[in-house]
């Protein structure tokens, strides 16, 4: 038996048209979606630079102490009388000035201590009242 290779060829080529043939192996089937490519994932926005913070506002400056009162400026005369004993500054606290001095107590120790009792002739109340005056200024409440 001859075959003819005029049919062979019609029944090869009937064979790869039943199969798909080979075009339509490198193409996608129609029955499934076209391939597609991922999109990119979203880029996220870059975080906001952070904000400096404020410098502090500067320290004031200290307030000055309040001048002397007229009563204090004329007690601070009055004391030299007092820093032979009871040394220049009576801050210090030296031999009985506390804190509080009176002019009542001021008296009180002119009569208490002899060296002290020419005082008693030599001041007056006012003047005791500003000796009073310039030694709380100086030591303090």
């Amino acid at each position: 038996m001859t075959t003819d290779p005029g049919r062979l060829t019609l029944a090869f080529a009937l064979v790869l048209a039943a199969c798909g043939g080979a075009e339509k192996a490198d193409t996608p089937s129609s029955a499934s979606p076209p391939a597609t490519t991922p999109a990119p994932a979203p880029v996220p926005s870059p975080a906001p630079a952070p904000v400096p913070a404020p410098a502090p506002a500067p320290t004031p400056a200290p307030t000055p102490a309040p001048a002397p009162s007229p009563a204090a400026q004329r007690g601070a005369v009055l004391y030299q009388e007092c820093v032979d004993c009871h040394g220049i500054d009576p801050e210090i606290g030296v031999r009985g000035i506390y804190k509080g001095v009176t002019a009542d107590v001021i008296v009180a120790a002119y009569r208490r201590v002899s060296t002290m009792n020419r005082f008693l002739a030599l001041y007056s109340d006012g003047d005791n009242e500003d000796l009073a005056a310039y030694i709380r200024g100086r030591v303090g409440p």
